[in-house]
């Protein structure tokens, strides 16, 4: 099945999933298009998704198309991605979140393979690490921490993708006071994750991550 709905109350735990989905089948950056609106998403945005899914895989098997709220597409644009659920590209993943599937036409729900997520809280790792360094990122804290976690390149890329989840759901729950600071940290985490698939030194990154 290329498309698949996660179905959940929990906010943050269904984005966990979605994304420890897409980690778990070894999808690079690159060939993940997110839409994680706080508004409705519109049929502009499917448009440019779908186009997006019909061109080749830059540095992995498929191209991934993720909606975190799927319950925020209008009906145009739930018309529009039905069209793609239809005839979907053979290297191309679709993955939706919605907290219910009335939220949907019934015709895109058929057209998934349903995964109910249970309520639960996803332990971070790293948080009491990532919390720190949030609240002071002074120069020597900051090598600190690309010290700890620059070691390897799989050590790195597990930091980064609990720093994204972390920056994710401050940014969907509004937990927080620097929402926007937050969400141009988390352009950044992509940037590195993709930096990081090509080989630049692990240490580096996590270092330029924050100067």
């Amino acid at each position: 099945m290329q498309s698949i709905l996660f179905i959940g109350s929990d906010v943050g735990a269904r984005n966990y999933k979605l994304d420890a989905w897409v980690a778990e089948k070894g999808i690079r950056v690159s060939d993940v298009y997110r839409i994680a609106n706080n508004d409705s998403v519109k049929i502009s945005q499917i448009r440019s998704l779908t186009s997006y899914l019909y061109k080749k895989p830059l540095s992995s098997t498929h191209r991934v198309a993720v909606v975190y709220e799927a319950e925020k597409l209008t009906i145009p644009a739930q018309n529009a991605f039905l069209k793609l659920l239809e005839e979907p590209p053979k290297t191309a993943y679709i993955l939706l979140g919605a907290r219910n599937k009335l939220a949907l036409l019934p015709t895109i729900v058929s057209r998934c393979l349903v995964i109910n997520t249970p309520i639960t809280k996803h332990v971070l790792k790293c948080k009491d690490e990532i919390e720190k360094l949030l609240e002071n990122m002074e120069i020597k804290a900051i090598f600190e921490n690309a010290e700890s976690f620059g070691k390897n390149k799989e050590t790195a890329e597990e930091y980064l993708h609990e720093l994204l989840f972390y920056l994710q759901d401050s940014f969907l729950t509004g937990r927080g006071v620097e929402l926007e600071k937050h969400a141009n940290l988390a352009k950044q985490v992509n940037l590195s994750l993709r930096m990081l698939s090509v080989n630049v030194n692990p240490r580096q990154i996590l270092e330029n991550l924050f100067l």
